[in-house]
């Protein structure tokens, strides 16, 4: 065997040469491949996030014992028409946007994830911070509450528990749904910052309807029987 030859008389490849060339081309070509698939990935992920799908998660006790401080929600996007964002992301910028149509409307009882229509009295809030509440008036019905019973077009409402001894909840209305807008409350009546408080819910604010809790997590731990808890 001569010097510099391999065992059969192939000669190792030479750096710098088009061999190694080739190489780098071919490593190149696969770091391409990666970087495509990695930002269809994000894409694809971006678009489920805008239009079909988003997680929120519960911070406070207004929708107790519906929700729990903790639980994180799955909301369905798609359901009353999805919209693209409304502000720059990291910033509160506002940029033009747009609504996909529809396939149905809120209906009463049913647990919508929104963005606030208004400034939080501390002063936060603006530009869409998500508020989860439960759709009790539609457009044209009347709404009020009396002793603690929430009373819709002269029916008297059994989805809110009864509020804790010492804690009454204060008569409110009864007022008018106007048309393109809906009447809110947290079922926890009182501690709910809702309807009440700021006013009607107009439609174009709304993010979808929450429906399954896929996690939930309280200061003692994993909420384990919480998990998979579909949303009523």
């Amino acid at each position: 065997m001569k010097r510099g030859e391999t065992e059969g008389g192939a000669h190792p490849p030479i750096p710098g040469t088009a061999h190694d060339g080739g190489l780098l081309v071919a490593g190149w070509h696969r770091v391409k491949e990666g970087l495509k698939i990695l930002l269809v990935t994000l894409v694809l992920a971006l678009s489920v996030k805008v239009f079909a799908l988003d997680a929120v998660r519960i911070p406070s006790p207004s929708m107790e014992e519906t929700l729990l401080p903790g639980d994180f929600l799955l909301v369905n996007k798609i359901l009353y028409g999805p919209s693209t964002p409304r502000v720059f992301p990291f910033t509160h910028a506002s940029i033009p946007w747009f609504r996909l149509p529809a396939f149905a409307s809120p209906h009463p009882g049913d647990v919508v994830v929104f963005r606030f229509p208004g400034e939080m009295p501390n002063g936060e809030g603006q530009g869409g911070t998500l508020f989860v509440k439960r759709v009790v008036g539609l457009p044209g019905q009347s709404v009020g509450v009396r002793e603690g019973a929430v009373i819709v077009d002269g029916t008297v409402l059994r989805a809110f528990p009864s509020p804790p001894a010492g804690r009454p909840t204060p008569d409110y209305g009864p007022v008018v749904v106007p048309p393109g807008h809906y009447f809110v409350l947290g079922d926890n009546l009182a501690d709910s910052y809702d309807s009440r408080a700021w006013g009607f819910l107009p439609a174009d604010h709304l993010v979808g309807k929450a429906f399954l809790i896929y996690w939930s997590a309280a200061r003692n731990g994993i909420q384990w029987r919480r998990i998979g808890t579909i949303i009523r």
